[in-house]
């Protein structure tokens, strides 16, 4: 009878771990997809652009930014390979293609990071003039890319530093302000 109930009591367990395992599983699945699109939508402070398609562009950015902050090579690769077609909608973004074709075609994530800050830059240029209602803010980490610095453009104040893959996160100084 001992034996029995500790049989029950370990197939119960078994089946409440699995059904835990199979949950964490199917929400993680949920979150990925989340992070690569959805996600973005659910930010309310995203500014509006002068042309829908400014804007797709613009959530490009933040999702090759985001692989950026996560350290993931072949994420901000494919990224980036989103941004570019993002970016064949417009004319005159031929510096900007070749910019952000560098982060595609990196060797390493370091590279990958210098020319995610050297397209920050060019973008916000683009960006000046073309937003509707709201503002981003480029920013600058002076630590970044071996202390040559490194740019980010972002839409909150708040500095999120997306050169260090999650550490030194406050590290940097607004630089601009682009209305």
């Amino acid at each position: 009878m001992k034996i029995l109930k500790v049989k029950i009591a370990a197939v119960l367990l078994m089946t409440v771990s699995l059904g835990y395992s199979q949950e964490k599983k199917m929400m993680h699945q949920d979150h990925h997809k989340m992070e690569k699109g959805e996600m973005k939508m659910m930010d309310s402070k995203i500014p509006k652009f002068n042309n829908e398609k400014i804007t797709t562009a613009y959530e490009d950015y933040l999702t090759l930014k985001a692989a950026i902050l996560k350290s993931d090579q072949e994420l901000a690769k494919e990224e980036a390979e989103q941004l570019l077609g993002a970016l064949g909608e417009f004319e005159g973004t031929g510096q900007l293609k070749k910019i952000v074709t560098k982060v595609t075609t990196s060797p390493n994530l370091e590279a990958q990071k210098g020319a995610f800050s050297e397209f920050s830059n060019a973008f916000a240029s683009f960006l000046e003039g073309k937003i509707a209602d709201n503002q981003l803010y480029l920013a600058r980490c002076p630590m970044a890319n071996n202390n040559s610095g490194g740019f980010w453009l972002s839409h909150e104040e708040a500095i999120q530093n997306p050169f260090f893959g999650g550490k030194m996160l406050k590290c940097g100084s607004i630089q601009e302000t682009i209305k």
